[in-house]
């Protein structure tokens, strides 16, 4: 895995906006530790970020997103009339979901009473938009041409899953995410860590890594530890002030604190309130992975730094033609000859420091998502021994990705192929602990954004005094969200998240940017 600086993970880490960039910033001490960003594309492509291949064999379309560009880019393609106002449309409503989504996060962290007031009043004044799935706006707005839906909607692989079940306010967070281009860290994903170790081991902290925590500690009614296990032995690490957990919500409330366990802790609404969230939002999407090692350098290759999304359908259904849905759970249903969907990366080529750290390699990914029931026959045996028919299975699915999105594609590549490994959701289980091998904690359904009876409970301070949660539950999915559910955690607990203070527009990062002299 080393020597190819594989994107380990989901295809998502990788790509910044100015905020991510602020943020990581702002945590870290030194000059030399702070992350430096790649665009990708270049000032000939305009900095593209995304390629979309949309449809298969002769009925394939592709378009391509870059820096700044992507509406007109739109409108430039969709030039009729009907397309262009319909387009417009749509920037009106993302303007209005992206406040909805700013009344959600607001709401949950004030006083409960104001918070429910808050929901209220945002349903009644943004209605067309309130807890809307990305299907029901689209197929409003865009009924006329789906083809102009699919161009829209082709960056949705970023928090998975199909349109009818995704929140409207997270397609436009996404959209509006990549608004000045896509950005690769210099050096790779794993500098992101390296850069935030530093600043937790000059404030006292310590990283472990590899480090399972068995359960969190409860005493006289607060989280004064965890339990952790190194060498089959357990331990116990004791805080003064309480325990944060980023695991996950799903993983949390089940495994590390159990509900059964913290219901005398906490009033009966909060117990009420993390089963709801556990019934009625439903694991995230679920990925197959592909990485490939390639003997050859990118000054021979030539592979693009821009990511390709893969969006196929069944051509001979016209019912279905340009139906993300229908083709997402074609592909679902038999992965090894549905309609391919998949993304595609070369870390190698985004990446200028790629050829001193590895001369003579590239490297590329291929993500795809396949749900864990489709494995889940396999997921009681170990990982790395599960046998040849899971095995076969692997190979199967990922061979025909390999195939007919990258030989086919970039032809140049086969003859240098020296290394592809292939993982499941059951491999995300093993390697993130998440329980149904999801990438990004619980979905981005409606409700966890718009039922308030959930989203109070998303929160980084939980009724159990000195028990928080961070990451991507609370926050947003992907590591950028992720690094903001721990920004948003630190604010709970430095008391940031009150009235006066929200309305003074005051925030972590834009103290500690003033502090290190900056805007």
């Amino acid at each position: 895995m080393k020597q190819y600086n594989f994107d380990v993970g989901i295809h998502y880490i990788g790509n910044v906006d100015k905020y991510g960039e602020h943020y990581l910033d702002a945590l870290t001490i030194n000059e030399k530790d702070k992350v430096k960003w790649v665009q990708q594309g270049n000032s000939e492509d305009g900095y593209t970020y995304d390629r979309y291949v949309i449809g298969q064999g002769e009925d394939t379309k592709v378009f391509y997103a870059r820096a700044n560009k992507r509406i007109s880019d739109v409108k430039d393609a969709f030039s009729d009339l009907k397309d262009r106002e319909a387009v417009d449309k749509y920037l009106e409503l993302a303007k209005r979901a992206n406040i909805t989504l700013g009344i959600s996060f607001g709401g949950r962290w004030m006083n409960a009473w104001i918070g429910w007031l808050l929901f209220k009043i945002g349903k009644w004044m943004f209605s067309d938009v309130w807890a809307k799935s990305v299907d029901q706006v689209f197929s409003k707005v865009f009924a006329h041409n789906r083809l102009l839906q699919m161009n829209l909607s082709a960056i949705i692989g970023d928090v998975g899953g199909i349109r009818r079940n995704v929140a409207f306010s997270m397609m436009t967070g996404v959209n509006q995410h990549y608004d000045g281009g896509g950005f690769y860290p210099k050096g790779g994903p794993n500098n992101i860590t390296c850069a935030l170790i530093p600043t937790i081991e000059k404030s006292g902290g310590c990283c472990f890594a590899g480090t399972p925590v068995k359960e969190v500690i409860f005493d006289d009614g607060r989280a004064i530890g965890v339990v952790i296990e190194v060498n089959e032995k357990e331990y116990e690490i004791r805080c003064r002030e309480g325990v944060i957990s980023a695991a996950g919500v799903r993983n949390t409330y089940t495994k590390f604190a159990p509900l059964e366990k913290i219901a005398p802790l906490v009033p009966r609404w909060y117990v009420d309130g993390i089963h709801k969230v556990l019934d009625r939002c439903p694991p995230s999407v679920q990925h197959f992975q592909i990485f490939i090692g390639m003997g050859k350098p990118q000054s021979e290759l030539k592979l693009p730094s821009y990511n390709t999304w893969f969006l196929g359908f069944d051509s001979k259904t016209d019912q279905q033609r340009y139906d993300y849905d229908a083709m997402l759970e074609q592909f679902h249903q038999n992965p090894t000859q549905g309609p391919l969907f998949a993304f595609v990366g070369f870390p190698s080529a985004k990446d200028p420091d790629f050829a001193t750290k590895h001369p003579g390699k590239s490297s590329c990914v291929i993500v795809t998502e396949i749900p864990y029931d489709y494995f889940k026959k396999y997921e009681y045996l170990a990982c790395g021994s599960r046998g040849e028919e899971y095995d076969s299975l692997k190979k199967k699915i990922g061979m025909r990705l390999v195939e007919e999105l990258i030989y086919k594609n970039w032809p140049q590549v086969r003859d240098s192929v020296e290394k592809i490994k292939f993982g499941t959701p059951l491999t995300s289980k093993h390697y993130l602990g998440s329980p149904n091998g999801e990438s990004y904690g619980l979905h981005v359904n409606v409700d966890r954004f718009y039922d308030f009876d959930i989203a109070k409970c998303l929160v980084p301070k939980t009724p159990i005094k000195g028990f928080y949660l961070c990451g991507q539950d609370i926050f947003t999915p992907g590591w950028v969200g992720g690094l903001k559910g721990g920004v948003v955690a630190a604010e709970s607990v430095l008391g940031y998240h009150s009235l006066p203070v929200m309305v003074s527009g005051r925030n972590l990062i834009k103290d500690l940017r003033k502090m290190d002299g900056k805007n």
